[in-house]
């Protein structure tokens, strides 16, 4: 862990928040511990703010035509095998663009996903999971990902969806407090570790109430990963 990393944990967390990420860090060399918050946005918790979409973008669930035209482009972190199995599963990808220059997105799941390489999240179908946001570095800042939140949570509720269900590491305060911002609500945290080759799975709070569970497969239908 480098010098500026513990400056920024300590900025957004204070000492609590150091120890904790250190915690994670040498937990997950160890045992491959994994510490994760379920954090659920529905409609009447949202930062209706966030429906303002500033000025100057585009927005909106792209076509699988142009997500793959997205795919592989520079600094986007969308390669395209993940691009391939995540449309072939029917995730989608909410998109915003600047011109043609996609500039950040954020990907729903409606079934089964893998949270790591061995990991499956499962939900309630009338639920989304929400995963995989991503922003180019130059357009950080501008909270994009809690307006793209904001508005693919109105199109899916418009669908029939009750909401979107994210999974957050326990130690990304940053993306906590974007969450946070956006309207989103803790439902639970998620243990996983992993001890001589099998993963023990731990969970705590309100998760069973969006039909969320973690196991370590088999993966049935979740064939993309976060």
């Amino acid at each position: 862990m480098q010098l500026q990393d513990l400056k920024r944990t300590w900025r957004a967390a204070g000492p609590g928040g150091v120890l904790l990420d250190l915690s994670c860090r040498v937990g997950y060399k160890l045992t491959r511990l994994l510490v994760m918050n379920a954090l659920v946005l529905e409609p009447g918790k949202l930062n209706r703010d966030f429906l303002e979409f500033p000025t100057g973008y585009r927005h909106g669930f792209l076509d699988p035509a142009d997500v793959l035209r997205h795919a592989g482009g520079e600094g986007l972190d969308l390669p395209a095998t993940f691009v391939e199995v995540a449309l072939a599963k029917g995730d989608l990808c909410f998109g915003i663009l600047v011109g043609d220059r996609l500039v950040s997105y954020v990907w729903y799941a409606a079934t089964a996903t893998l949270v790591t390489d061995e990991l499956v999240l499962r939900f309630a179908p009338d639920y989304h999971y929400r995963y995989k946001g991503y922003t180019l570095a130059e357009y950080r800042g501008q909270r994009l990902y809690s307006y793209g939140c904001a508005h693919a949570l109105a199109e899916l509720t418009a669908r029939g969806s009750r909401g979107s269900i994210g999974l957050v590491d326990v130690n990304n305060f940053a993306s906590m407090r974007t969450a946070t911002r956006t309207g989103c609500v803790p439902a639970g945290r998620f243990f996983a570790w992993n001890v001589g080759g099998g993963w023990s799975i731990r969970s705590s709070g309100d998760y069973a109430r969006y039909g969320m569970s973690m196991d370590a497969g088999p993966l049935g239908d979740a064939s993309s990963r976060a």
